[in-house]
């Protein structure tokens, strides 16, 4: 479950909202920067009220523009790749949208106005080229037993993920169980062998290098924590997909049996 949202007036991820159906929206904790935590403060005005450390604000009180998800990459070449990664905020970001109180209430909030596509693609650039260092340093998998020291806290592992780590045969497994009534069967796999070459299978067939292109390099080695990030992301991303599917299979079963 996300985290529930301090807005005034807003109920995301409260138990009784997702109880009663409501989906989980990303949530973000007030920055530690004590300028930016009072922007926050002023901008979702709760009367004589002070954020605790695990106070947050949701994703629909802020602009698509100040929301994070993917991390781009530039090559020497000039060609940009861009990898899903865990959303975030942009630096400066404040919240500045109250769809749930009064219309006045955001009349405060001053946007400055948006920079040019092409002018935001620049600065994009410049800060990409220097960041990207900084980025692709911490971002570096030295050897298998870098991965299994601190995995921990480079990966965020999904709920229901479960991680197992073989000394023996220097294998590193993150598996997902699938329950059903009669059995409990291990059909989603990403396991990490002594080389760092990764072998998936999803919904219990072993995936190839094509289906993998766009994160892994041909000889199917990790070298990135993003990397392994963005292959659970994608197997997570799949298996939604296959139960929303199943799910729709199921009603159109059931309607049919009503017509007969």
């Amino acid at each position: 479950m996300g985290k529930s949202c301090c807005v005034p007036g807003c109920k995301s991820n409260y138990s009784s909202t997702l109880k009663a159906g409501g989906k989980s929206v990303s949530a973000f904790f007030f920055p530690k920067d004590e300028i930016l935590r009072s922007k926050w403060v002023k901008s979702i005005r709760r009367h004589n009220w002070v954020p605790t450390k695990f106070s947050a604000v949701c994703a629909l009180h802020f602009f698509d523009a100040d929301i994070i998800r993917e991390q781009t990459f530039y090559g020497n070449d000039g060609r940009s790749v861009s990898i899903p990664t865990r959303t975030k905020l942009d630096s400066d970001a404040v919240p500045s949208i109250f769809p749930s109180l009064p219309p006045n209430y955001s009349s405060k909030i001053v946007r400055l106005p948006k920079k040019s596509p092409e002018k935001r693609q620049k600065n994009n650039l410049v800060r990409n080229n220097y960041s990207n260092g900084i980025f692709e340093q911490s971002d570096l998998i030295a050897n298998f037993q870098d991965l299994i020291l601190h995995y921990s806290s480079k990966i965020n592992i999904p709920d229901f993920w479960n991680v197992e780590i073989n000394l023996v045969k220097k294998k590193f497994h993150i598996y997902l169980l699938n329950v059903s009534e009669e059995i409990i069967t291990l059909t989603n796999q990403i396991t990490v062998h002594e080389d760092m070459l990764v072998t998936v299978f999803l919904n219990g067939k072993k995936l190839l290098h094509n289906d993998l292109k766009w994160i892994l390099p041909s000889d199917m080695k990790v070298d990135m924590w993003s990397q392994i990030e963005s292959l659970l992301i994608r197997c997570q991303n799949k298996l939604n997909e296959a139960k929303k599917h199943e799910k729709h299979e199921s009603k159109i079963n059931r309607e049919r049996e009503i017509v007969s």
